[in-house]
């Protein structure tokens, strides 16, 4: 797969899923970018889920998002 250049901003999760990442995501997008210098682009978005177990409250993950500076 080939990924475009963007620039990115990635958050880091710990806490059993769902409900961390659903939890962060909701944070992101009311918290972050509101008050943020950055907004999201439209680009490619991940979420990356290693391969251990998903219900500990220490699992991490991440979710990268492009983003682009905010128009003033």
């Amino acid at each position: 797969m080939k990924v475009p250049a963007h620039t990115w901003t990635i958050f880091k999760c710990t806490g059993a899923m769902p409900n961390a990442i659903q939890e962060l995501l909701h944070r992101i997008y009311s918290e972050f970018f509101p008050t943020s210098e950055y907004q999201p682009c439209g680009g490619i978005d991940f979420e990356v889920y290693p391969d251990s177990d998903i219900h500990s409250p220490k699992y991490e993950s991440e979710i990268w998002i492009s983003v682009e500076k905010r128009m003033v």
